[in-house]
């Protein structure tokens, strides 16, 4: 099989709910005009809060949001990406300029800048604008309307990659370089040009688990990696590896010289090949970076400069982007999120609500290789005694969701949207009396069942979430001691496998890939901490990994998910928050997956191709 990349100019994005956003093919890039008048925006009322506009019909007619998404969750129906005005009156109007400073919230600071490290996953929340990979994220929203990929189906195109082959028995993948890819015209690389050894360098490295930590899964059924010229490296495979292409997609694995390395540069600056050069880190301060003069791809990026600063206090976060000194306010949850709903401040607001159902889902876990979870009824009891719709309204405002997470979305029979409760099992439907009577069945008198839940805090007192669901355990006979720790005692004890009861956790991945979800399950797998080992389930995560079919892996998917929330696998799925996406109306081309990642963390490659339309600006937020 042979993909050829063929670079080009994204198509306009623009996720709005305050007004139309013209969107357009390819557009033609111009000079940055300046606002013709300083009128105010036209998405500010009165009072500050974004006013909402009836959706296209040309739109709303290419994405049909089913029923129960809609009645389960409305505000992602409301506020989907699909609501873009993509009507013919405005197909090819937009012209993609030049310029500008984009003004971002730091979501994480970075101990180091290289990836290839245990602390790979929270570098990668930021470093993409600095580092390249063979392949990244495509989220053009021209293939999303034309059937051929959408925003929340995982989708990829190449990086440093021009092209790429896959044998025919499915395991030599050989990869084909862009010529003439230089690293930035810094030190210590000082624009010297990027090669395939460069390649091998950092595959090495990333393999190295004693260097990368769970980063290496990515590359555990790689059998040798090597440079056979300049422009060409080829992977060989131990064994046929349908998660592979997918895996190295996301940003775990970007690229980093050598020679910084070498001389430790890499630990306090990003220097690599990407779109934009790191010019000033003030660690739990700011970072500022501007165009790369040298990008290998023509035409990119467009603006001028970013600006991120690190906001932790949510409060000081909100008045920064009510007052414009930060363009994007990216939040999970809903007691943030209706504050800028109501008022996003004078200069107006778009919003984009997405799922995110490739991680950070809450659930019950435990080992079921330990009592009294070996036993079924007794988890169909936890699960049956939670009110999911109760729960949502009381701690999300009715903006939630059940996160069932057992495989992306995309991967459960290749489905466009989340499941929702009706596509549940029985245990996922509120019966507390029938609870008591399967912990009866299971030998289990009232009061006699003892049971620990784990939850980490910041503030010293047990949050709303897990206080809720531990009364909802109560209501059913359990006896409940509450154990909080802080945040890195929980995730060593969920690293290790180590704890007795219930862990109120959310979901980890480190990949995009169906396996890197189905190994979680499978007997003996270092990453399987929930002690599960079922020789059904095993049969079918062993037989998507070896099939290289997209569709028929999903059909596995499919199985998969079925069989955990059937039988409740390590964990009883829980309500979990939707993301939401605030950026200023004039910022055009920001835009994330639903399922896999944020634009503005794992998803910041789109960077490259994000742009300012000053047309929309207002007086006092020209960039």
């Amino acid at each position: 099989m042979r993909k050829s990349l063929q670079f080009g100019v994204l198509a306009l994005a623009c996720v709005a709910v305050a007004i139309g956003c013209s969107s357009g093919s390819a557009p033609t890039p111009t000079a940055t005009p300046k606002p013709a008048t300083s009128t105010a925006s036209p998405t500010a009322t009165a009072s500050g809060g974004a006013t909402v506009v009836a959706t296209p019909t040309s739109s709303s007619s290419l994405i049909q949001i089913p029923a129960d998404i809609q009645k389960e969750m409305p505000l992602l129906a409301k506020y989907h990406w699909s609501k873009v005005d993509w009507s013919p009156a405005n197909l090819g109007k937009g012209q993609k300029t030049y310029g500008g400073v984009l003004k971002m919230n730091q979501p994480t600071v970075p101990t180091t800048w290289d990836t290839a490290t245990k602390f790979g996953s929270t570098t990668a929340l930021i470093d993409t604008p600095f580092f390249s990979r063979l392949l990244t994220y495509d989220e053009s929203l021209t293939n999303a309307f034309a059937g051929a990929g959408n925003l929340h189906k995982l989708a990829f195109k190449g990086d440093l990659a021009a092209s790429w082959d896959i044998s025919a028995d499915g395991k030599t993948y050989t990869f084909h370089l862009v010529q003439g890819i230089k690293y930035q015209n810094i030190p210590p690389v000082n624009g010297r040009e990027l090669t395939s050894e460069d390649v091998v360098y950092n595959i090495r490295r990333l393999s190295d688990g004693s260097k990368s930590g769970a980063t290496a899964d990515i590359y555990k059924n790689m059998e040798s990696v090597e440079a056979t010229d300049k422009y060409t490296v080829v992977f060989h495979m131990k064994s046929v590896d349908g998660a592979f292409i997918y895996s190295i997609v996301s940003p775990l694995n970007n690229f980093v010289p050598k020679e910084a390395v070498d001389d430790g540069s890499i630990n306090s600056m990003p220097i690599g090949s990407g779109p934009y050069i790191a010019k000033e880190f003030v660690p739990n301060d700011h970072l500022y970076a501007e165009k790369n003069p040298t990008y290998f791809k023509a035409g990119l990026p467009y603006l001028d400069r970013i600006e991120w600063y690190f906001i932790p206090d949510p409060a000081t976060r909100i008045a920064a982007f009510r007052t414009g000194k930060i363009d994007e306010y990216t939040y999970r949850g809903w007691n943030d999120a209706r504050q800028l709903l109501d008022n996003c401040g004078s200069l107006g607001c778009s919003l984009y609500v997405n799922e995110q159902n490739s991680g950070s889902n809450y659930y019950f876990g435990f080992q079921m290789n330990k009592k009294p979870f070996d036993e079924p009824r007794v988890r169909q009891a936890i699960a049956l005694s939670i009110d999911y719709p109760a729960a949502i309204t009381a701690l999300y405002g009715g903006n939630a969701r059940v996160g069932f997470s057992a495989v992306p979305s995309d991967w459960d029979g290749g489905r466009m949207f989340p499941r929702t409760q009706a596509d549940a099992p029985e245990w996922y439907h509120y019966n507390p009396d029938k609870a008591k009577q399967l912990l009866k069945d299971a030998g289990y008198a009232p009061g006699s069942l003892n049971v620990n839940v784990w939850m980490s805090t910041t503030t010293g007192s047990m949050a709303a979430e897990p206080a809720l669901y531990i009364e909802y355990l109560k209501a059913i006979g359990f006896n409940v001691t509450p154990k909080l720790v802080d945040a890195a005692t929980l995730r060593t004890m969920y690293n290790s496998g180590n704890w007795e009861g219930l862990l109120y956790n959310a979901t980890i991945s480190g990949g995009s890939d169906l396996n890197d979800w189905a190994s979680i399950m499978e007997t003996g797998a270092p990453s399987n901490v929930f002690g599960i080992s079922d020789p059904k389930l095993d049969v079918l995560i062993k037989a998507q990994r070896v099939e290289l079919d997209r569709t028929k892996r999903e059909q596995i998917g499919k199985q998969i998910a079925d069989y955990d929330y059937q039988n409740i696998m390590g964990r009883v799925w829980l309500p979990s928050p939707l993301f939401y996406h605030f950026t200023r109306p004039w910022v055009q081309g920001l835009v994330g997956n639903d399922v896999y990642y944020w634009s503005t963390y794992w998803g910041l490659n789109v960077l490259e191709d994000t742009w300012l339309d000053r047309t929309r600006m207002p007086a006092g937020a020209d960039r």
